[in-house]
Order: C-alpha cells, then structure tokens, then sequence
C-alpha cells in the first residue's frame, strides 16, 4: 500500500482554492466587457495577446514573441507591458500548483525574444 493524499480546501474556499467569500460570480462575456470598460487594457490588445499567449508552449515560442512584437506597434507600451506581465503572472503564479516546469520557460523565451 500507498500512502493517500487528497485535497481537501479550506474554510471559504471551492475545489480550487478560490475565495467563496464576498465574491459574486460574473460569466466570461460581463468579465470581458467590463475589462473592456475598465481602460487598462483595450479590447483588441486584449484580444490579440490573449490568444497568442493562451497558446504559448515550446513550439509556439515564435508566434507569441510576434505577437507580442506586433503589439507594440499597435498600442502604448505601457498597456502592453502591464497586459503581458498581469496575463504571465495569472497564468504562472499559483499557491497550490507549480507552474515552473511547464509554463515558465516558454512565457520567458516568448517575452525574451519579442525584445530583440
């Protein structure tokens, strides 16, 4: 025999470790309007970025830094810095997985090569 090990989340969290508490639920379409109103990121910046650094893994390491290239001429700098940086950080920074061995070279290769 093995040992067993399960999850089990804490007081006011759901499966996943999220907060219960003081949240309401939003469906994707409000979220993404209300991103949208919000004015940190424009709508197509968000969209464009979005979809090519959702893809991002060893083979597509080329398509993001373009991506992410074509970016800047099309938008302020600084919207494309804050996009990608808070867009890495949602998709690389967890408490309960380790993201290290599988998203973090490519986000770093894509980003590093969308500078030169």
């Amino acid at each position: 025999g093995g040992t067993t090990v399960h999850y089990a989340p804490e007081a006011g969290q759901d499966l996943y470790g999220r907060s219960t508490t003081g949240a309401k639920w939003v469906p994707p379409s409000l979220r993404r309007k209300l991103l949208a109103e919000d004015g940190d990121a424009p709508a197509p910046l968000a969209a464009r970025l979005r979809g090519a650094l959702n893809r991002v893994a060893d083979a597509t390491v080329g398509a993001c830094a373009a991506a992410i290239s074509d970016a800047y001429d099309d938008f302020p700098a600084a919207k494309v810095h804050a996009f990608v940086t808070q867009h890495c950080l949602d998709a690389c920074v967890h408490d309960k997985q380790r993201m290290a061995e599988t998203l973090v070279p490519p986000y770093a290769a894509g980003i590093a090569a969308a500078h030169f």
